[in-house]
């Protein structure tokens, strides 16, 4: 369960990082950082509730589901999308912009 955990808040943190620039593109154009906030995290939102509920379907089509692990997953997507969305909406939007990969 805590692997569940780790693999959720590490998978939407890195998607939150390679998406900074598109954070940054939004403040630019004026979009505040309450509503750039609120894009990422809805976004992430959907993104984990598909990945929950498909891994429920295969968990339950094989004969073992788990909710206790499905909502720990749940929350480490939702810890993380408040908590890195801050984080890429809080830096500089030039700053994101020259960010190299």
């Amino acid at each position: 369960m805590t692997a569940s955990v780790l693999v959720a808040a590490g998978i939407t943190a890195l998607v939150i990082l390679q998406s900074a620039k598109e954070a940054a593109i939004m403040r630019i154009l004026g979009t505040t950082k309450r509503k750039v906030r609120g894009i990422i995290i809805a976004e992430q939102a959907l993104i984990c509730l598909f990945g929950l509920a498909l891994g429920i379907v295969i968990s339950w089509l094989l004969g073992g589901v788990s909710f206790a692990a499905a909502g720990l997953y749940l929350a480490g997507c939702v810890v993380s999308a408040i908590a890195f969305s801050i984080v890429v909406s809080n830096k500089k939007p030039l700053t994101l912009i020259q960010i190299k990969e």
